[in-house]
């Protein structure tokens, strides 16, 4: 179900303000992914959108590859690629379409700790162009609101910077089903609150008349802050 929520006001993400976004990438799951330790290898898929209607020659990088002794990772993305190579050949996605051949592949190799993978896609063309989606893998991933890991709780906005629209996506801890979405200017001023509700969703936001500059979005429930992101508006 998607909502269309109308501000007048301000909102979220990272990026270069002068560089429209495109790139968006979808994982197969968000929040974290419970494994077997004596299962060979589990794998994890993602998609990649190209949001914007020119073709994005995107390229793929590892960038944090926090393992324990004994596990292993590697991705495919043109390709699959060995434990040891981290930065990966170029695909073109098209315009306002996608790929969904991305995937990464965890080995524990009977080892059962936590272990956590980032991946930056990248728009060759346009360095600004990017994201970064953090893979976390938990042999015992909490669901409760004090422990959630809030790594994936709330994606985007896409595109970002933003002009007259953004999406972003969101998902709450198991149990929580209700939630608000603050924001704020740069002085730390309260400009609105949104309330959100349901374990997982997408939001359309209309920013015909927002201010151009730099916000800042805080998703919440139970009145704990669960994670947070800068959206910049260019108009």
């Amino acid at each position: 179900m998607k909502k269309y929520i109308y501000l007048f006001s301000i909102l979220f993400l990272s990026a270069s303000i002068s560089t429209a976004q495109g790139i968006e990438v979808e994982p197969e799951s968000t929040g974290p992914i419970a494994f077997d330790a004596n299962v060979t290898e589990h794998v994890e898929y993602a998609k990649v959108y190209n949001r914007s209607a020119v073709d994005k020659i995107v390229q793929v990088e590892r960038t944090v590859n926090n393992l324990s002794s004994g596990q292993s990772t590697y991705f495919c993305w043109d390709n699959c690629f060995s434990p040891s190579v981290s930065l990966s050949g170029n695909l073109t996605v098209p315009a306002n379409g996608s790929l969904d051949i991305f995937s990464v592949h965890f080995v524990p190799d009977g080892n059962a700790d936590r272990a956590e993978i980032t991946f930056v896609f990248t728009n060759v063309d346009n360095p600004g162009d990017r994201q970064e989606v953090t893979f976390v893998f938990d042999n015992n991933p909490s669901t409760s609101i004090d422990e959630f890991d809030a790594v994936n709780a709330l994606r985007g906005p896409f595109p970002n910077p933003a002009s007259d629209h953004f999406k972003l996506m969101y998902e709450l801890p198991t149990g929580i089903m209700k939630a608000e979405l603050k924001i704020y200017n740069l002085i730390g001023r309260q400009i609105r609150q949104l309330d959100v509700d349901g374990f997982e969703d997408e939001i359309t936001v209309d920013a015909n008349g927002m201010t151009p500059g730099v916000y800042f979005v805080y998703l919440t429930a139970e009145g704990k802050e669960l994670t947070s992101r800068k959206l910049v508006i260019s108009k």
